[in-house]
């Protein structure tokens, strides 16, 4: 199997919101959210505004079968 990585563009919001609900189903709860994800309108907007941020991106990991993971980095100073 060949996987690729790349930078999410909007149009893979669905795909995305798709994987989000999958994984969110799963028994060991392997998302930490309450209430479900975003909608995919929701999901394109979010992708629209990390790519306008200078400090944040969303990768995917692809396969010949679609989008099979996400990632999501963003820099954010703390005062310590």
């Amino acid at each position: 199997m060949t996987l690729h990585v790349r930078e999410a563009q909007p149009g893979d919001a669905p795909a995305l919101a798709e994987l989000a609900e999958a994984v969110g189903s799963e028994p060991e709860g392997w998302l930490l959210s309450e209430g479900g994800w975003r909608t995919v309108a929701d999901e394109r907007r979010y992708l629209r505004a990390v790519r306008r941020h200078p400090d944040a991106a969303v990768f995917v990991a692809e396969t010949e079968d679609g989008i099979a993971g996400r990632l999501s980095v963003m820099h954010a100073e703390y005062p310590l």
